[in-house]
């Protein structure tokens, strides 16, 4: 069976704030006035991902922002979608999986902590998981109980 895991970024699997100091760890400095820190068990989520099947990412982040990301966390994606990618509606960003994905995989893993941002019509192979979106408690352990 060919699977493929659709990741989004911002709350999901990191962290962006302007403040400091925060006690979570640092993933890396994006600017002066923005640091990105990762969430608890990210690269042990993302090693699972890698071992259940292909990874895509899709976030409503700017390209380069979330090209850093991707790179920082080596996550290696098949794909990279960012907001230019996403669709406005209700003056709201929305993602779509694309029909070549529904054409090619036989399941396909949505991981986002904003479940109601897809557009999901027809799609029998989709599962969407929801997680709580991290802020930057470093006891969170959301990630843990993600079952692929």
């Amino acid at each position: 069976m060919k699977k493929l895991i659709i990741l989004d970024l911002d709350n999901t699997l990191i962290y962006a704030s302007a403040k400091p100091n925060l006690s979570t760890n640092i993933l890396f400095h994006f600017s002066i006035h923005l640091t990105v820190y990762e969430r608890p068990y990210v690269y042990e989520f993302i090693k699972k991902c890698k071992i259940s099947g292909d990874i895509s990412v899709h976030t409503t982040a700017e390209l380069k922002y979330a090209q850093s990301i991707c790179e920082h966390l080596d996550i290696q994606p098949i794909e990279l979608l960012s907001r230019s990618d996403c669709f406005i509606y209700g003056g709201m960003y929305h993602k779509i999986v694309s029909d070549y994905y529904l054409d090619v995989y036989d399941s396909i893993t949505i991981v986002d902590d904003q479940p109601e941002v897809w557009i999901l019509n027809n799609c029998d192979k989709c599962r969407i998981i929801g997680v709580p979106a991290f802020k930057g408690c470093v006891d969170d352990d959301a990630l843990l109980g993600i079952e692929l």
